[in-house]
């Protein structure tokens, strides 16, 4: 029917196609594809990826399964920015189609501060690596560093991190490598793991220091395993033993690991942060709490199906100037799939024709060009 259409490789013009459910560019998605399994990527590239390239990819929907995607690409409208509790936020078009927990599904600009948004329960993984592996890599996250091709573990010389050692030189023994541990005057310990070390783990992680670590597409191929030994070899070296939480001064870093704790199905909270002046380090430092209560105040809830999460603030973006907007549409009865994040959110199911609407007046199911999404 001629109401559905899409202005790219048509003759529209980009005012007279509108589009239910685009998205920001810089948006990241969790994709699947023959050529790269698992990748978290911005929408825009995977949109290129697919209209350049022809790559097929299938994202990831509600009930873990792979579902085949098709790209949208629409000419930019109003975006609203949209804060949720955990910390994160989503950049969406007013026209984009958005579940909520209990206020039905509603387009973005019908959203309002205090509604919840539903986040993915459900885990996914690949077939890549153990706990051990994972466990290397996370105390590498935490307080590892490099020299040249051989792996530095700083850790606290009290007792307390007696078992990590342990296990961190277990581990790298049955790798077979070489660990030999020195102790400064200031009570630090170094457990230095021999040549080769290094070249391992950054097949797993990026970044020279810790401002820039973040992690490869790789580790979103692991086991759900893997991911868990990351966590606690996190935990172990940069986190607090007491509480789920993990500190990191990577902005970067902050944002994978919150995909991560989706991948696996688990809540978090990235919204805490250390920026005071006083402080003995200049840069932030960022809090991650991955907690396992069911219901925490107005932080989050929880039912059978989905974590939600409160929505904090929503801005108008007046300054936003990106030419187009993107999303998907999705083989599923749904129409649902899953960002990065883990926020459940709907597909781009049709794209509107404002040149038939304008001449029918009220169009298709009264979704007339001055109808949000929610008319369809």
């Amino acid at each position: 029917i001629p109401y559905f259409s899409n202005f790219i490789n048509s003759d529209m013009k980009p005012e007279d196609a509108r589009s239910m459910c685009p998205l920001s560019g810089r948006t990241r998605v969790i994709v699947r594809s023959k050529q790269n399994g698992i990748r978290v990527e911005q929408i825009i590239h995977i949109i290129n990826n697919m209209q350049v390239k022809g790559t097929e990819y299938k994202v990831l929907t509600p009930t873990g399964d792979w579902v085949k995607a098709r790209p949208v690409k629409v000419a930019t409208t109003d975006v609203y920015r949209v804060w949720l509790s955990n910390g994160v936020f989503v950049d969406m078009g007013g026209n984009h189609l958005q579940p909520t927990m209990d206020k039905g599904t509603l387009c973005a600009r019908e959203l309002a501060v205090d509604m919840w948004l539903p986040f993915t329960r459900t885990s996914f993984e690949g077939e890549l690596g153990d706990y051990d592996l994972g466990y290397v890599v996370g105390a590498y996250l935490g307080d590892g560093s490099h020299d040249n091709e051989s792996t530095i573990y700083s850790l606290c010389a009290f007792e307390k991190d007696d078992e990590t050692e342990q296990r961190l030189a277990r581990i790298w023994n049955d790798l077979g490598f070489f660990v030999k541990v020195t102790q400064s005057e200031r009570n630090v310990r170094f457990l230095r793991v021999s040549a080769g070390s290094y070249t391992m783990l950054r097949r797993f992680i990026k970044g020279s220091g810790a401002l820039d670590k973040s992690l490869t597409r790789l580790v979103f191929n692991g086991s759900a395993a893997f991911k868990s030994g990351i966590l606690d070899g996190y935990q172990a070296t940069d986190g607090s033993r007491e509480k789920k939480r993990l500190y990191t001064a990577s902005e970067s870093l902050r944002y994978d690991m919150a995909f991560l704790l989706s991948s696996l199905g688990r809540k978090y909270n990235i919204s805490s942060y250390d920026d005071r002046e006083d402080r003995f380090s200049k840069n932030v430092v960022y809090r991650i709490d991955y907690p396992e209560r069911a219901n925490y105040g107005d932080f989050y809830k929880e039912d059978n199906d989905y974590h939600y999460y409160r929505i904090t603030k929503i801005e108008r973006l007046a300054d936003f100037n990106a030419e187009h907007l993107y999303c998907f549409q999705v083989d599923s009865a749904e129409h649902l799939f899953v960002l990065a994040n883990g926020l459940v959110t709907h597909n781009c199911r049709l794209r509107l024709d404002n040149r038939e609407l304008r001449k029918r007046g009220g169009g298709l199911f009264a979704a007339n060009p001055l109808t949000g999404s929610i008319g369809v």
